[in-house]
Order: structure tokens, then C-alpha cells, then sequence
């Protein structure tokens, strides 16, 4: 049952988890709990499906969690990774969404 455990990608649920409570924190207070529990369980789903459809393309626990927590990643971290190179001026350029999305 262990062993089974260990091949799990757990990095697909503790992102989720990390940016909820991010999102808590800098927003302390303000937000509702019910609003909090149902993106919890959105984003928790969105990364068990996304491990599913990986593990149907690759046939394995690890390849697919590789990639499904890079399209995660992409996911949560675009908004500011877009918003830190617009505001450089020497990466403003690469900040157009014409260059970053291809």
C-alpha cells in the first residue's frame, strides 16, 4: 500500500493547496470561506483530471505528473510571471503576449 503511495505525484495537489492559501494570505479577510473551499476542490480537480489525461497519453504515474505539474505551473504562475517582465523596462518587450504565447 506504501509503495503505491511513494509513486504518487503529490506535486499536483500541494500546488493547488499553495496557491490557495497564497491567495488567503494576501488577501486575509476578505474573501469567504465557501469561496475558498469550492476553488480548493476546482483546482484540486482540474489537477486530477489533468494527471488522467496525462497518464492516458504517457501510461505512466510519474510521466504524467511531470506533465500535468508543468501545465500547472504554467497556470498559476503565467499572471505574474507576465506582470514581472512588464515591469522592467529591458523585458517590456518580451512582456507582448505576441511573443510570450508561441
Amino acid at each position: 500500500m506504501f509503495k503505491k503511495a511513494a509513486n504518487f505525484p503529490f506535486a499536483i495537489l500541494s500546488l493547488p493547496i499553495f496557491f490557495i492559501l497564497h491567495v488567503c494570505n494576501e488577501y486575509s479577510g476578505l474573501l469567504d470561506y465557501k469561496i475558498i473551499v469550492v476553488f480548493l476542490l476546482y483546482y484540486c480537480l482540474l489537477s486530477i483530471a489533468l494527471l488522467g489525461i496525462g497518464f492516458l497519453l504517457y501510461r505512466s504515474v510519474q510521466k504524467a505528473g511531470v506533465w500535468a505539474t508543468f501545465l500547472l505551473l504554467i497556470f498559476y504562475f503565467f499572471g505574474y510571471l507576465h506582470d514581472l517582465l512588464k515591469s522592467s523596462s529591458v523585458t517590456n518587450v518580451l512582456a507582448r503576449y505576441a511573443i510570450i504565447l508561441p
